[in-house]
């Protein structure tokens, strides 16, 4: 998802980090939109106050970043390991409360450099 293309609803809250729910099947674990659009609304209420600063690395320096230029990376440094680690568990499991089957699947690969 192009994380520029969803739109933060009204009435952003902060997540928690506790895990909601246990939910065994991976195919049970969509996100929905409103769920995601949360997720805009943390990084855009979260990253400039925090003052977000993607760590130093192939040659490039140290960067703040603004909401704009928060990537997958970024957000599974900042929102994502933050809230699962210590349950291990999917992000999902943190904020839903039941299964949610996917109408769709995409796939990611986390290969690139960092």
């Amino acid at each position: 998802v192009n994380m520029a293309s969803v739109q933060p609803a009204t009435g952003y809250e902060p997540l928690a980090s506790r895990r909601l729910s246990s939910i065994a099947l991976t195919e049970e674990r969509g996100i929905t939109l409103p769920q995601l659009q949360a997720v805009v609304e943390e990084i855009d209420a979260r990253c400039a106050t925090e003052g977000w600063t993607r760590a130093a690395r192939d040659g490039q320096p140290a960067k703040k970043l603004a909401p704009s230029e928060v990537t997958l990376y970024d957000l599974m440094d900042f929102i994502i390991m933050p809230k699962t680690r210590a349950h291990l568990c999917s992000y999902v499991e943190t904020v839903a409360t039941e299964p949610q089957p996917a109408d769709w699947f995409v796939s990611h690969c986390a290969c690139e450099a960092r």
